[in-house]
This record gives C-alpha cells, sequence and structure tokens, in this order.
C-alpha cells in the first residue's frame, strides 16, 4: 500500500530530523481522529535537542503557498511561542 503524500513527507522528516542530530529524541504523536471530549495534538511531532523541546507540525499543501486556514494547529502552537526552551513552528 503505498503512503500518501502527508506521510510520506513525516517519514523524510524524521529521516531527515535523525541525520541532522543523530542523538535527539524525536516521537510522532499518535493522530487523534475523534477529538474525544474536545481533545486534540498540538502538534505532529515533539522533539528534544541540545536542551531544547521542539513541537513540530508537518504540513503538505498543492500550490506556491499555504493558507493560514490550512494550519489547524497554528493557534495552540502560538500559545507556545516566547516560552523559555520551547520552539513551535511548522514544517512545510
Amino acid at each position: 500500500m503505498a503512503l500518501n503524500l502527508g506521510k510520506g513527507f513525516e517519514q523524510q522528516f524524521r529521516e531527515n530530523w535523525k541525520q541532522a542530530f543523530p542523538n535527539s529524541f524525536l516521537y510522532r504523536l499518535p493522530d487523534q481522529m475523534s477529538y474525544y471530549y474536545g481533545s486534540h495534538n498540538p502538534c505532529d511531532f515533539i522533539g528534544f535537542h541540545n536542551g531544547i523541546l521542539y513541537l513540530l507540525e508537518c504540513k503538505t499543501h498543492k500550490g506556491a503557498s499555504i493558507p493560514f486556514e490550512a494550519i489547524s494547529q497554528y493557534e495552540s502552537l502560538k500559545a507556545y511561542q516566547g516560552k523559555p526552551g520551547i520552539r513551535a513552528g511548522v514544517i512545510v
């Protein structure tokens, strides 16, 4: 069974992370399809490297630009802006 474009992008991201940061931690949060009692993941991946916690959302999009509406986790990631030792972002 072939991977969809998004899952293939996530796999490539994992490989690139491990190559760039071989002694780090990277964890893919499980997808929550049901949003059980309003819960949702703030991002796709949690990484840790050199004392910094990374909260990262991976997105693929057809076209020359990606609208903010396509990044449903944007507001939850913004909540971590300015927190010491935390970097939150979107990998496009």
